[in-house]
């Protein structure tokens, strides 16, 4: 053999040689590539995981209904009414009372015919706080604290239901926030907006477990006024309801 075939052989063992050592790096390389994609991967989904244990642990703690130590020192917060109310005669009493009153001055004032039927009443909070916890008593509510609920009235935000849960240590309360308007000369509910401890319930699960009962208090509140007059206006000042329209009761005997 000449010794020009032995270096053309030579050569080509080592390239072959050198082809086969590319390939085995590239296999390694996709290997390790792989597996640092894997590891990648399951921190990803660990990572995941715990951001959804903590979302968890969050919503739990600032709802107050749960204590996690430390987490709960930062999310929850005892809930505060917009400021105190005060209890005083039923809703329905009171709204009799002043109706009756009303047209009594009216008869009088246009000897014994109602000429003015304009209407201006101001229902206070003090009223419908002892309403809805009667409310409450009637379908046997007694999560709640009956003692301690409250109907308050403020010119900002409306109306708001206050419901402390009983046997709280951490005097959790359920917050509504509602502002009301007239619908049909009904009084309707216009937005509602629940917490329960330091925490706000979607809108949806407010819609399906409490509209209904507070659409219970206000169709109560409805077939009261409704016996007197057509309510076309409703307004929410500091403390007092204020409730105005045309009132509808007939006259057929005065003396």
């Amino acid at each position: 053999m000449t010794r020009v075939e032995k270096d053309s052989g030579l050569r080509e063992e080592v390239t072959q040689l050198a082809t086969e050592v590319v390939k085995v790096e590239k296999t390694e390389a996709r290997e390790h590539g792989k597996g640092k994609w894997k590891l990648a991967g399951c921190g990803i989904l660990f990572l995941i995981f715990l951001i959804f244990v903590g979302a968890v642990a969050w919503v739990a703690a600032a709802s107050g209904l749960v204590t996690i130590p430390v987490l709960s020192s930062w999310a929850y917060h005892e809930p505060q009414p917009i400021h105190k109310s005060e209890v005083g005669p039923p809703a329905d009493v009171y709204l009799s009372e002043t109706f009756n009153s009303l047209l009594t001055q009216r008869l009088q004032a246009g000897s014994g015919s109602l000429t003015d039927r304009s209407m201006e009443i101001s229902l206070p909070e003090s009223s419908l706080t002892t309403s809805f916890r009667d409310l409450l008593m009637v379908n046997n509510l007694t999560q709640f604290d009956n003692e301690k609920v409250q109907v308050a009235l403020d010119k900002e935000q409306g109306i708001e239901l206050f419901l402390p849960l009983a046997n709280q240590p951490n005097n959790n309360a359920l917050r509504l926030l509602a502002s009301l308007k007239v619908e049909n000369s009904q009084v309707a509910l216009s937005y509602v907006k629940i917490s329960i401890g330091s925490l706000t319930v979607p809108e949806w699960l407010s819609n399906t477990a409490l509209k209904p009962f507070l659409a219970q208090g206000l169709d109560l509140l409805n077939q009261e006024i409704n016996q007197y007059a057509k309510i076309e206006n409703i307004q929410s000042l500091d403390g007092v309801l204020l409730l105005s329209g045309t009132l509808t009761v007939e006259v057929t005997n005065y003396e």
